[in-house]
């Protein structure tokens, strides 16, 4: 008799103290929010999927949105890298270098400048643009020696042509 009086007090500090621990579970700190909001997380997943889909519009959208929502977001660079690989991919050069731009001033520390560094050298050869292009090369290899975009730098350098003057025909 006194068993099942016990297993009901058992379950009902069970009950209670589960109740009280579950919300605590699923509920992420109030210190760790501020690290990973939920939002942050939800765009900057949708712009990983569209860029992976190929939408340039839904990237720029989230890109922005992500820019304007988090302005300290720790993937600001990478949704501006992504961006201006989706721009480059349809022609738009301009667009693209703007946002390779952004990637390579105002995230100096970012492990993405390497990539912004090669995408706007590649960007100026698109436009026939071969010394820009070469000194953007050469100071990726100066900058990040040993880095995998420098020795695809030091091969692109192989392959670009010379620049010559243009000499004035009579």
């Amino acid at each position: 008799m006194k068993m099942p009086l016990v297993h009901s007090i058992l379950t009902l500090t069970f009950s209670t103290a589960l109740s009280a621990i579950v919300p605590c579970a699923f509920a992420a700190k109030p210190s760790l929010q501020k690290m990973f909001p939920e939002g942050e997380r939800l765009v900057y997943t949708r712009l990983v999927s569209a860029y992976r889909s190929g939408k340039l519009s839904e990237v720029k959208r989230q890109k922005m949105a992500l820019k304007r929502n988090y302005p300290n977001s720790i993937h600001l660079d990478n949704a501006y890298l992504m961006s201006g690989m989706l721009q480059f991919q349809s022609g738009s050069y301009g667009e693209a270098l703007r946002d390779f731009q952004v990637v390579r001033k105002e995230y100096p520390q970012s492990n993405k400048r390497p990539s912004a560094l090669f995408a706007t050298a590649m960007t100026y050869e698109k436009l026939n643009l071969a010394a820009q292009a070469r000194e953007v090369l050469q100071s990726l290899i100066t900058e990040y020696p040993g880095s995998p975009e420098s020795l695809r730098a030091a091969m692109q350098l192989k392959l670009l042509p010379s620049v010559q003057s243009v000499k004035p025909v009579r």
